[in-house]
């Protein structure tokens, strides 16, 4: 569960920085 969490959490803010 902690492993998805990162990953939700690292690519939003990933996705969202690179969209920009």
């Amino acid at each position: 569960m902690e492993k998805r969490k990162t990953r939700v959490v690292v690519a939003k803010p990933g996705l969202d920085g690179h969209d920009r």
